[in-house]
Order: structure tokens, then sequence, then C-alpha cells
């Protein structure tokens, strides 16, 4: 169950569901000059295809044009990764983004600069003007690389830049999914067995799961999911397969499935759950979002 650019969008679809909200405007923020509303057309490429316009960073007196590394924009798709030298807009308190197409949203994610495998924060971009957003400060204060990626109508564009930034912003709370029912044309099938926890406040030393998968009329599944070694983040932790397992639920029964997940920490179990399809994420079929009871450990 994998989407056009592989993990890296996954981790950041998810990270989203956790983001604290918008940033108002108030005191402390920096007036920009717009004036009158401009629209600017996309550039075709050397390839024929189109491509979304650059989002223009503006902070302080300076502004920088960034070109989008990854894209589906009009007559097609690019797929890229962030560039290793991307532009230094220094410490500026906030940036704003100037980016002129009707009906996107822009959400932006901070990684720690030169960290593998770092804890990723997400903030949505507010847009105090049209095509203008105003970017501030997620997680703690620290040098990090962001990548602003957008979505609108027609597609999807995404961006970096490098910004150390001089203070700390909200702070995400824990969130997780799980993937195992699907659609297909009408039909109900399972692509596999994966489920995702996100901004624990430490790692844990210890981690036990067990999903049960139970139908409509009563019947159930129980099975332990596969949990990965791959790098993740710290607090992130991901679970990849069974996928026969997967198969089975999805023949027990009618629909809606309810899930329900046990996961210890350290010794301390967490009660997950969700429905299919009642509980799947707006545009993230076919996971569906789990509520834990108690509650996961938070930063603070």
């Amino acid at each position: 169950m994998r989407g056009r650019t592989g993990a890296w969008v996954r981790v950041a679809t998810v990270i989203a569901l956790a983001a604290p909200g918008a940033v108002a405007c108030g005191v402390g923020t920096t007036e920009f000059e717009t004036g009158p509303e401009q629209r600017v057309e996309p550039r075709p490429r050397a390839n024929g295809l189109d491509r979304p316009p650059d989002m223009r960073l503006h902070y302080g007196d300076q502004s920088v044009d960034l070109q989008p590394w990854t894209y589906c924009y009009g007559s097609g798709c690019v797929d890229g990764a962030p560039p290793r030298n991307s532009p230094d807009v220094g410490s500026p308190e906030q940036v704003v983004v100037e980016f002129p197409l009707e009906g996107w949203r822009l959400r932006a994610n901070f990684e720690a600069a030169g960290e593998r495998c770092a804890r990723t924060f997400s903030s949505p971009l507010e847009e105090i003007e049209p095509g203008w957003f105003l970017l501030t400060p997620a997680g703690y204060a620290d040098e990090y690389d962001v990548t602003v990626f957008g979505r609108g109508p027609g597609g999807d564009a995404f961006t970096s830049f490098h910004w150390t930034t001089p203070s700390d912003g909200p702070l995400p709370t824990p969130s997780a999914y799980l993937g195992i029912i699907a659609h297909n044309g009408g039909a109900i099938t399972s692509y596999g067995v994966e489920m995702q926890v996100d901004q624990l406040a430490t790692a844990p030393k210890q981690v036990d799961a067990s999903i049960t998968v139970t139908a409509a009329d009563g019947d159930a599944l129980t099975f332990s999911p596969r949990l990965t070694d791959d790098c993740r983040a710290d607090g992130q932790l991901y679970w990849d397969g069974p996928d026969a397992q997967g198969k089975a639920a999805s023949t027990l029964g009618p629909a809606p499935f309810t899930y329900d997940v046990a996961l210890t920490l350290d010794g301390r179990t967490y009660g997950g759950t969700a429905t299919w399809p009642d509980d799947v994420i707006r545009g993230f079929a076919p996971y569906a979002r789990l509520d834990f009871s108690p509650s996961l450990p938070a930063l603070d």
C-alpha cells in the first residue's frame, strides 16, 4: 500500500494528522506588501510537461524562488528528491510563502539538519491573503531542513529550504493509523497490513502489539503485526505485514469492520480502536485513524 512518491509522502501525510492547528497572525508578525493579486502561469519543461509555479519565500527584507522537486500538475507527474544544498534563509522569526494557485493548501515538515532518521515536526501554513501563506516555527528551536508541500485542484508540489528557527513552536501529539481492509471495484479486499504510530515522547525499549479485526456479523481474527527495524524517527513505530492475515481478515464477513489494537510500550498497554470504513482518513484510504485510551505518551 505505497503511494506515488513512496514512504516519504506516507510519513509526511501521517505526521500531518497530528500537527497542531494553524497559528493565527498577531502581535510580533511582520507586514508584507503584497500589492495587486497576481497569478503565475506554469512553465513548460523541456520534455513538454507543465510544472507548477515556483514557491517564493519572503524572509526579512529578502526573497528567493524555490522550484518544486516533486509534483503532479497539468500534463504529468515528476518524482524527485530534495536537493543536497537547499537555500538557507538564516534565522528569521517567520517565513511567508507566495504561491499563486487558487484552492491550494500548504504544509511544512521540519527535519533536524544532518540527523539521520530525525524526528519530524509538521505545521500548516496559514493563508493570510490569497496566494500568501505564513509559516512559523514548529517543534523545538533548531537547525532544520524544511519541506513545504502543497495540494490543490489538479495536483501537488514539494520544495525545500534550510531554516534555523529562533524559537520553539507547537509540539505535536501522538497519532496512529492502521490499514488492513480496502475496497477494490466495490469488492472488499486487503493489500496487506500497515500500522504506524508517530510522535511518541521517546522511543520505547520494549514493544508488543496485537490486532483484532471483527466483521459486522461478529466473526473475528486476532494476530500480531510485524514490527520493522528500518530507520525510524525518534518516537515513531511502524509495522508491515503479515499480508496473509490481512487477506484472511477481509474474508471474515460483511462491513463495517472493527479494529482493536493492544499496544504495549515498556510494560504499559494502550488500547486503540477504529472502524472501517467510517474512520478511514480522507484522502488516505484505506488507512483508518486509531484512537487510543489511555492516551499515548506525548512530548512536553
